[in-house]
């Protein structure tokens, strides 16, 4: 619950969790304990989850601002290179948590050596920033717009993401207020990233329900699936995994294989009744043959000596 309260405080969606949480305090008034681990588990790894995605997220965003601060500042004033050590330093750091998965640390040092150029004290720097700050707005921009708008050709109604993405470019219009611009940005990214991961959840769950159901079919019917089966649980594994598009992958696989499976059958079975239909016409063909033959004669019966009649 206070796990659960602490996300909705600093701005995550919720409303799965809402959900899940009644159910959840609802088996837990009724003392179904043995029912409780099991859902409270998987309330614990919702939460956990939203968290993880956010701070991909950021951390993503804070690392790529950072690195494009870094390369802007040493393109533009010759002299400050050696002064933005320090904050290359921590973006080094940053990057090894990142792939080590630790983001909210990774996140944190990358904001930590954005701070470092901001404050670095060059009669110029200030110009040149706010320069940056404006080109990045507008990078960042077109970039979350393309990663909408690549979702949104899926079928998938992002209209939230969209209406961030218009309030950030309010709020990039002054530079007060140019962090905001961006974390409405990284909002838009995650919201949008996540109706995606829903999308494709739900057609895994298609596609494995279609599949097995052929593969449940064809076994009714005698035929080996067992090659399918195996593929059908490398996608239900995926999809326990929330690798969906990697589940829908394996199902397609499984699908093409059952199917692979049915046509050998269906072949075997008709080369087989060929071969029957052959042998059978082969036997009926010489009984024929025999039935239409002339008898045969007996030699001392026609061989008559008629030159002597005795």
């Amino acid at each position: 619950k206070t796990l659960k309260l602490l996300l909705e405080v600093d701005g995550y969606d919720v409303i799965e969790a809402e959900s899940m949480y009644e159910q959840v305090s609802k088996i837990y008034d009724e003392k179904n304990y043995q029912a409780l681990g099991g859902k409270l588990k998987d309330l614990r790894e919702h939460l956990i989850l939203l968290e993880h995605e956010r701070y991909v997220q950021s951390a993503t965003d804070a690392i790529m601002y950072s690195k494009a601060m870094v390369s802007y500042i040493k393109n533009n004033i010759k002299d400050i290179g050696p002064r933005i050590k320090a904050a290359e330093k921590l973006i080094g750091k940053a990057e090894h948590d990142f792939k080590n998965k630790v983001y909210q640390r990774s996140e944190k040092l990358a904001l930590e050596a954005r701070e470092k150029m901001e404050n670095i004290k060059h009669s110029k720097l200030e110009q040149f920033l706010f320069v940056f700050r404006q080109l990045q707005a507008e990078e960042l921009t077109n970039q979350t717009r393309k990663v909408v708008s690549d979702i949104k050709k899926l079928g998938v109604d992002v209209r939230e993401s969209e209406e961030l993405i218009l309030k950030s470019e309010e709020a990039f219009k002054d530079d007060a207020t140019f962090n905001d611009g961006q974390s409405l940005l990284t909002e838009a990214k995650i919201i949008a990233h996540k109706l995606e991961n829903k999308f494709h959840e739900k057609n895994a769950g298609i596609a494995i329900s279609a599949t097995e159901s052929l593969i449940i079919t064809l076994k009714q019917k005698g035929i080996n699936v067992e090659p399918a089966k195996k593929l059908l649980d490398q996608s239900k594994a995926a999809l326990d995994n929330r690798e969906f598009k990697k589940s829908i992958l394996f199902a397609g696989k499984a699908k093409m294989m059952a199917k692979k499976l049915q046509s050998e059958t269906a072949s075997r079975a008709s080369a087989a009744g060929a071969a029957g239909a052959a042998g059978g016409n082969g036997e009926a063909g010489g009984a024929q043959q025999a039935a239409q033959a002339p008898p045969e004669q007996d030699e001392s019966a026609t061989n008559v000596n008629t030159t002597n009649p005795e």
